[in-house]
């Protein structure tokens, strides 16, 4: 163990300042904003069970830019309120949620977290997550049926990368049609150049009475993505 891990454990609040502090020095004003701190100590005396890892306690505030969140439109919770076990974000846990219920629906299997899912035999679905570093692709990983995917322009679209993932051009997916009961992508589509193709593919990847869950940064007062 290394002594940042032990001044600042993995997914601690400690850790997660010290990271973006360093890396982003300019937004120290904004994330030493007055709504943060009041945020944290709410944070604090706030109990939860991880849908991701299963873990009981108590969350990690991670302190966003205030200033830049607001210019966005993003809500401050969205990316923070981490789980201090598997660094699941309120996002995270919002995709692992739904997922738990498609599950449920799809095969009978009701569970409180996605680790109880992957422990259990019954875990058959196929999956496709468009996510290779979040902590529902940390928990999953290797499970039987499930694969997860980065996009790569200069690779070649459906080469399997280093760490296991394919590289996926979601505009012309490499798999065959009806082959995923579910496919994931969490803050991706924004990134996509023609989105109607992206989801055309996405149908067509999706096997009869399949699920699509995904979700999007939405801003009301932005009428035109710019695309």
């Amino acid at each position: 163990m290394s002594v940042l891990d032990l001044i600042a454990p993995r997914f601690s609040r400690r850790r997660l300042i010290i990271r973006d502090f360093r890396y982003r020095p300019s937004s120290i004003i904004g994330r030493l904003a007055r709504l943060n701190f009041h945020n944290a100590r709410i944070c604090k005396g706030l109990h939860m069970h991880c849908c991701v890892c299963g873990t009981d306690g108590t969350m990690s505030y991670y302190f966003p830019d205030v200033r830049l969140r607001k210019a966005h439109g993003i809500g401050l919770l969205r990316e923070t309120m981490r789980c201090k076990s598997c660094g699941a974000t309120m996002r995270d846990r919002q995709m692992a949620s739904g997922l738990l219920d498609i599950i449920a629906k799809r095969v009978g299997q009701t569970e409180a977290d996605l680790r109880a899912f992957r422990a259990d035999p019954r875990a058959t679905l196929k999956i496709l997550d468009s996510d290779s570093f979040s902590s529902i692709n940390r928990i999953l990983r290797g499970l039987p049926g499930y694969a997860h995917s980065q996009y790569l322009p200069r690779l070649r679209n459906g080469e399997t990368i280093a760490d296991g993932s394919v590289n996926v051009n979601l505009e012309a997916m490499p798999f065959p049609e009806a082959h995923f009961d579910v496919i994931l992508t969490s803050d991706v589509m924004e990134h996509v150049a023609d989105d109607a193709q992206a989801h055309r593919e996405i149908f067509r990847c999706l096997a009869l009475e399949g699920a699509y869950l995904f979700t999007v940064p939405y801003d009301l007062c932005i009428m035109d993505t710019g695309n």
